[in-house]
């Protein structure tokens, strides 16, 4: 608890340069191994600016309905020769770089593509702070290096789901992951 009450406090000393911000923390086996601030895209801001006022920009866009629920994982985070310096993300990312799938075998946590799964948990630490979870088990991303995550809007949680806005993408240093790990990305939103 004193760790996540100095994450918020830390992230609110930003709240003057942006109204909203967001912070990612990775565990490998319990252990923290990523902890950054991560980039609210372009279509993520618009996200929340239809959540906000419950508009629509268009009639073909009705994302004002729909709620962070899926996250995806990549590669394209960093190149090959500098495994542990982050490409960082840009303000029009609309999915990861380089998007892996996540399990071969599926089921009704991921989509039928396998390259998005269900977030875990939602959950408000305090008024003004959300705290998202999600776990890459150790059956997921066997034999994968991951260096991104997405956190997507969608307006279901069915695995047949095609429709995504991209809200938030962060990059880390590469991390191997094997089917002796299990990776938890905790990630605050802070407004």
């Amino acid at each position: 608890m004193i760790k996540n009450l100095k994450l918020i406090d830390h992230v609110r000393q930003t709240y003057d340069v942006c109204p909203m911000k967001g912070h990612v923390n990775v565990y490998k086996n319990d252990k923290l191994v990523v902890d950054k601030d991560n980039h609210i895209v372009v279509a993520g801001r618009h996200y929340l600016m239809q959540r906000l006022f419950g508009l629509p920009y268009s009639i073909e866009d009705q994302q004002q309905d729909w709620l962070p629920r899926w996250f995806a994982i990549g590669n394209g985070g960093a190149s090959l020769d500098t495994p542990f310096q982050p490409i960082w993300p840009a303000d029009e990312d609309t999915d990861v770089y380089s998007i892996l799938n996540i399990n071969p075998s599926g089921g009704s946590r991921y989509t039928d593509d396998k390259q998005r799964k269900l977030i875990d948990s939602a959950t408000w630490s305090s008024s003004l702070t959300a705290k998202l979870t999600m776990t890459l088990d150790y059956d997921d991303a066997v034999d994968q290096f991951v260096n991104e995550a997405g956190l997507f809007a969608s307006p279901s949680e069915l695995s047949t789901e095609t429709d995504f806005a991209m809200f938030s993408h962060v990059t880390f240093p590469t991390l191997p992951k094997s089917n002796l790990d299990r990776l938890v990305v905790e990630w605050f939103f802070i407004f």
